[in-house]
């Protein structure tokens, strides 16, 4: 059985996304992402052991994660290449030492 806890959080960020128009989408990209990834991850580990040859968990957790981020693109408006790059400069920001290279890049205008 899925174990499904981190969908009222995934609920909660689309339905604060929508609300709160393209800045906060942008915000939203970080933890949606992250929650999806991991949500992929439990959903993968309970994918049957005879299973797992063609269903891995890192496959599983791609696919979840890929999907996740075309679903938050398609509710703003995205394309899904759009929605990747907001993803991934959000990563960077909060990777990035002390704040060095966290200004807004095209993908997040």
């Amino acid at each position: 059985m899925c174990d499904t806890t981190d969908t009222p959080l995934l609920l909660a960020l689309h339905t604060v996304t929508l609300a709160g128009g393209p800045d906060l989408a942008a915000r939203a990209a970080l933890p949606f992402g992250l929650a999806a990834t991991v949500g992929g991850y439990l959903i993968g580990e309970q994918v049957p052991k005879e299973l797992q040859g063609v269903l891995h968990p890192v496959v599983v957790t791609a696919l979840v994660a890929n999907a996740g981020a075309a679903l938050h693109g398609e509710l703003m408006g995205w394309s899904y290449t759009k929605a990747q790059q907001v993803y991934l400069a959000k990563v960077r920001a909060a990777l990035s030492p002390a704040g060095v290279g966290t200004g807004t890049g095209s993908c997040c205008a």
